[in-house]
């Protein structure tokens, strides 16, 4: 009996003292695939707290002739970063955003991006979005207003470069050619599909040279992106009512959409969506659902996505 009463004192005294930890706010706090990304950042040590915390560094924007932004964006090769079927496998092919007011699930697929001969500020595309069931036909345009190079130190970028001999300079081991893209764009839904529409709004863009004479997307610096790689804001006006909801997206949502939804999403690599929110369309995040297909094979591996 005593041995038993020892049993259940010490079972009763680690369970009070869990809880008391629980109440206090110290229970484990679930990491986000943003604070994983953030490993990346420079850290300096805090002398009071005693702990690593990041310090922001300004970012520095610099400015370019119209010609020298032409040549650069023969450089970057954007009709091939924009589009969903890319190269480079470390991109998931989907596009995923917010739509309306209550922030329901909305997918993009771009299958063809065209540069326009005669303009290379203008991007002929098209696509399909899935909004619910419903897989809808899209043509739009997009247009480049502005690159901005760039130097972002909060970041070390050594790790980006495919060779450790490449003649691309550094600063401090911590730039390498960033730039920052600016523009807008429209999508036309196909206007005999039902509940059809527009949408009109602004797109943003990083690129990071690879070190090799490409470009890549980035996806670390604190801008009109939100580290999204890719990120487009718009409103969405209905072909028929001419109703009006707003809707954002992004390469990678995951790098901000906390910041929208309160706690949408934790996990470092293996992401995971709040069960409170998982009606909103992302109860099938993980099924490898190729609705874009049509005869076309393109896998979607959004695993090995977050664990390259």
């Amino acid at each position: 009996m005593k041995l038993l009463s020892s049993i259940l004192l010490l079972a009763y005294v680690s369970f009070a003292f869990c809880s008391c930890n629980f109440s206090q706010g110290k229970q484990m706090k679930f990491v986000t695939h943003k604070e994983a990304a953030d490993t990346q950042r420079i850290a300096v040590r805090d002398t009071v707290q005693q702990m690593d915390t990041v310090k922001e560094i300004p970012v520095e924007y610099g400015m370019m002739s119209k010609e020298n932004e032409r040549n650069l964006l023969k450089e970057v090769h954007l009709e091939k970063l924009i589009l969903s079927k890319t190269e480079d496998e470390d991109y998931p092919p989907i596009y995923n955003g917010f739509f309306g007011n209550d922030h329901y699930r909305i997918e993009f697929y771009i299958s063809d991006v065209q540069s326009d001969t005669a303009n290379p500020f203008v991007f002929q595309v098209k696509g399909k979005d899935r909004f619910k069931k419903n897989i809808t036909p899209f043509t739009g345009i997009i247009k480049i207003d502005s690159l901005l190079p760039y130097k972002d130190f909060n970041y070390d970028y050594a790790e980006y470069l495919e060779e450790e001999d490449s003649t691309v300079p550094f600063e401090g081991d911590t730039f390498i050619a960033t730039c920052h893209i600016k523009g807008t764009f429209e999508l036309h839904e196909d206007s005999n599909a039902k509940g059809s529409g527009v949408y009109a709004g602004k797109i943003f863009i990083d690129v990071v040279s690879d070190g090799e004479g490409g470009y890549r997307l980035w996806f670390n610096t604190e801008n009109e992106t939100r580290r999204g790689g890719v990120l487009m804001d718009a409103m969405w006006t209905s072909n028929t009512s001419k109703e009006q909801k707003p809707m954002i997206c992004a390469r990678d949502l995951f790098m901000f959409a906390n910041d929208i939804l309160e706690d949408f999403s934790y996990g470092e690599r293996e992401i995971e969506i709040n069960k409170k929110y998982r009606s909103l369309g992302w109860d099938n995040y993980w099924e490898n659902d190729e609705w874009w297909g049509e005869g076309e094979k393109v896998t979607l591996m959004i695993w090995d996505f977050w664990m390259n």
